[in-house]
């Protein structure tokens, strides 16, 4: 579970108890916002950004959130907001990110995909500068759909490519 401005929290009890699982993760009020899982284990957690200044950030568990490693994202990507990944194929990683206005224009928002998980980023839906989050079709892992501040609503059927 997170907490925003908190950090990740844990359960071995079925909720009962909650312990906080923040080693590795930079500064001391974390703002964890999103959590998801790969169908191997490996759970991703989504640091969203508190200002300009201090940008957001993802993170990688492949032991049950007793350590966790940051993710490199692309160099202008500072607002990370929402994360999926692909059921049948882990390394397919989309993130939902919020673009940074340095000067007249936002840039680095949108989707952004890895095939490989995480290792290498490529901007898949770049019009739309604002996305809160992106998630796929449980019924068929092909169809995406992403939210956008815009009241956009975006759909794709080819796992990203358009």
């Amino acid at each position: 579970m997170t907490g925003f401005g908190r950090g990740v929290f844990k359960s071995t009890d079925g909720g009962e108890h909650w312990a906080m699982k923040n080693t590795g993760i930079e500064g001391t009020q974390p703002f964890a916002w999103r959590l998801a899982r790969d169908s191997k284990g490996t759970l991703y957690v989504v640091v969203a950004r508190r200002s300009k200044q201090e940008g957001g950030a993802l993170y990688r568990s492949t032991d049950a959130a007793e350590h966790w490693t940051r993710v490199a994202l692309p160099e202008a990507l500072n607002g990370p907001n929402g994360i999926a990944i692909d059921p049948a194929d882990p390394g397919r990683v989309y993130l939902a990110a919020w673009g940074r206005n340095d000067r007249e224009e936002n840039q680095a928002g949108g989707i952004w995909l890895s095939t490989d998980g995480g290792a290498k980023w490529r901007n898949v839906l770049a019009k739309d500068q604002h996305i809160y989050d992106v998630s796929i079709d449980p019924r068929d892992p092909r169809i995406l759909y992403a939210s956008g501040f815009e009241a956009n609503v975006w759909r794709s059927a080819d796992r990203g490519v358009t």
